[in-house]
């Protein structure tokens, strides 16, 4: 049961942080893009790779901060079921060029800020 209390804990704060994020971020556009879901994903893969390298090598976190900030947080920061359903609206108004790039775009950065926030996180 506590750990499904470290993975709903973390999964309150990211949802909201997603919610704050993408809100303020499409706020700030004119656009009918979703500027929103891309930061909260990019931000999200990026944070998602600082903790995952600040955490991989240190035996000082107990095996609960994955869950609490892994898998709740961050699983509920980052919002990829949104990605892959905005990417599917942009293809059915056949916005092909903004679905390619909104869906490769995102997935490839993704990829990179992972690789570069692991490397991050395993120099703090």
């Amino acid at each position: 049961m506590h750990r499904f209390v470290l993975v709903a804990t973390g999964g309150i704060f990211g949802s909201l942080a997603r919610y704050v994020l993408s809100g303020v971020a499409q706020k700030l556009t004119t656009s009918s893009f979703p500027y929103g879901t891309v930061l909260v994903n990019l931000l999200g893969s990026l944070l998602f790779g600082l903790v995952w390298g600040i955490l991989e090598n240190r035996i000082t976190f107990a095996p609960e901060a994955r869950l609490l900030l892994l898998t709740g947080f961050m699983g509920s920061l980052t919002t990829f079921s949104t990605l892959t359903y905005e990417g599917m609206v942009l293809l059915q108004s056949h916005m092909w060029l903004q679905a390619a790039l909104y869906i490769v775009g995102q997935t490839v950065a993704g990829i990179m800020l992972v690789w570069f926030g692991a490397g991050l996180g395993r120099l703090v």
